[in-house]
């Protein structure tokens, strides 16, 4: 049985679609509304990010709601990525630093909880630092915090937006 989301990049099931398609379809759709709820998908391993715990991290897809997000469009462009579970946004620990963990904190809307999708490699970006969304130490493995890191486009930062 694969434990990948169906809609998935990864998924055995998915359609692939124009990249560009995805990003615009994500930005049509990013409002802060339940339905338009959200998985992170690492492509090489098929795990979500998950915020059942203080860090985010990296875990088998089961669909529950700390697995689940929405996009929320910011004036500038950019997007805040906020938990379905505990309505906070995902967040750069103490600032937009290198190495610093990816936790879920009360929004402020600041540029440590902002973010972009490079279309060219699906990295996730923090526009302010060029910081990525990172498999911390490259290690991916069920339970792995994710940590901002800069921008190198290597698997432990790519991930996939998929509607659920």
């Amino acid at each position: 049985m694969n434990s990948c989301p169906p809609s998935c990049c990864c998924h055995p099931h998915y359609r692939r679609i124009e990249k560009c398609t995805v990003i615009a379809q994500i930005y049509q759709k990013c409002v802060p509304q339940p339905r338009n709820r959200v998985v992170i998908v690492n492509p090489q391993t098929c795990m979500v990010l998950d915020a059942s715990q203080y860090q985010v991290k990296l875990q088998t897809y089961t669909g529950c709601p700390t697995q689940l997000w929405w996009l929320e469009c910011t004036q500038n462009g950019n997007f805040l990525i906020v938990n379905v579970a505990n309505g906070k946004v995902l967040d750069i620990e103490g600032g937009a630093k290198s190495c610093a963990r990816l936790i879920t904190f009360e929004k402020h809307g600041r540029a440590n909880q902002q973010w972009r999708i490079d279309s060219c490699d699906s990295t996730l970006v923090n526009p302010c630092t060029n910081l990525a969304m990172d498999v911390d130490k490259g290690v991916m493995y069920e339970g792995q915090g994710l940590i901002a890191y800069p921008k190198h486009g290597k698997i432990n930062q790519k991930f996939c937006i998929q509607f659920n």
